[in-house]
């Protein structure tokens, strides 16, 4: 596949959730093709080496989930994140990073409409599970970085009034376990109550906090840090993956 103009590798299309991936690099633009297009249910639309290549091809090529290495100033995961939003189809960005990110740069990417934020040497083994996730709307952010950002929240602690004024204790316990990314099931197992009490807690909490999704839940319980490092939770649901907050079982 050496040297495969990045327009061919849409030959790997097909039916099942459009992938658009975008790397500066030719060998890591194939092998992330490579590693999507073998997976059932998943197809490679299109491919970039550019910030203008990628808003073409999202244009053209109608991706649902974009797979952006960050490397700025050409390929800017960031800036191409923002004005993928801005376009007519809905593409879900994942963004691979080389360095490690800190716990602003997560939020900043959240906020621009990144769905999933992974080390970029995980990604051959975590990125068809997180093209799943994002394009169900979930959010990923996969370890080490959740961990690192835990870390980050106990060096720079943010006060949590305002959530003690709005949410009751056991809101504030449930909010606690969706901000970790468990679903309305295992959060009824852990705190013995009912799935229908569980999902009744989440819709208050989404209601009193103004927040509509998973994404807008996690960025908040960054801010406040809610998600305390004695609290992080090693999951037993694979890669770290976060479900839409309203309506899970």
């Amino acid at each position: 596949m050496g040297g495969r103009d990045p327009d061919r590798i849409a030959d790997f299309a097909g039916p099942g959730i459009r992938t658009l991936v975008c790397d500066r690099q030719p060998v890591m633009r194939e092998g992330l093709a490579a590693i999507l297009g073998r997976e059932p249910g998943i197809s490679v639309a299109g491919a970039a080496r550019s910030h203008d290549e990628a808003v073409t091809a999202a244009r053209t090529r109608h991706p649902s989930v974009a797979v952006i290495s960050h490397d700025p100033p050409d390929l800017d995961g960031f800036e191409l994140t923002g004005q993928l939003g801005r376009l007519d189809g809905a593409v879900r960005p994942i963004l691979l990073l080389d360095v490690p990110p800190i716990a602003d740069s997560v939020t900043r990417f959240l906020r621009a409409g990144a769905r999933a934020v992974l080390d970029k040497e995980l990604a051959p083994v975590m990125l068809p599970a997180t093209v799943r996730a994002v394009s169900s709307g979930g959010v990923v952010i996969a370890p080490p970085e959740a961990g690192r950002l835990v870390d980050q929240l106990e060096q720079h602690p943010v006060r949590t009034g305002q959530l003690d004024r709005l949410l009751s204790e056991r809101e504030r316990e449930v909010y606690r376990y969706v901000a970790q990314g468990l679903s309305n099931r295992e959060i009824a197992e852990a705190m013995s109550l009912t799935v229908a009490t569980v999902k009744s807690h989440v819709h208050s909490v989404a209601r009193k906090l103004d927040v509509r999704d998973r994404v807008q839940a996690v960025i908040l319980a960054y801010e406040t840090g809610v998600i305390r490092p004695n609290g992080v939770r090693r999951s037993p649901k694979p890669n770290g993956v976060r479900q839409p907050l309203q309506g899970q079982r």
